[in-house]
């Protein structure tokens, strides 16, 4: 009588599963932010964009004051919004945010790309022209 319910509990169990895909591997990505040769002291944050299309992540970078960074992913499917330290593979389009923007101080997106490598050192050096 009770093996029909384990069953069916099983069978429900695997099919909720199944329509939510886990984040790729990720890989380490750090490094520091310049403009004009010296390190961005004044904080902001980075947006990573992937130029492949099909996303279900976000990935950011908080600049410190000394113009570090560390990317994280944070899956746009998770409700707990945790972020994991780390990219997937691939290459990626980068907009810098200031810590202070204002109409003279504004996001900018970066020209050239930005790729991550798995088993490689992702460390990268961002110099801003602007």
């Amino acid at each position: 009588m009770h093996r029909p319910l384990l069953m069916m509990l099983i069978m429900l169990a695997a099919v909720g599963g199944c329509g939510k895909k886990k984040l790729p591997p990720l890989h380490p990505v750090e490094g520091t932010v310049f403009r004009q040769g010296s390190a961005v002291g004044n904080g902001g944050s980075l947006h990573l964009a992937p130029m492949q299309e099909d996303l279900q992540y976000t990935l950011t970078a908080e600049i410190d004051l000394h113009g570090r960074f560390k990317v994280s992913a944070v899956d746009t499917q998770d409700k707990s919004g945790k972020p994991q330290p780390g990219a997937p593979e691939g290459i990626y389009r980068v907009t810098y945010h200031p810590a202070n923007a204002d109409e003279h101080n504004t996001a900018v997106e970066l020209e050239a790309t930005f790729t991550v490598q798995a088993g490689k050192n992702n460390e990268w050096k961002i110099e801003l022209v602007k």
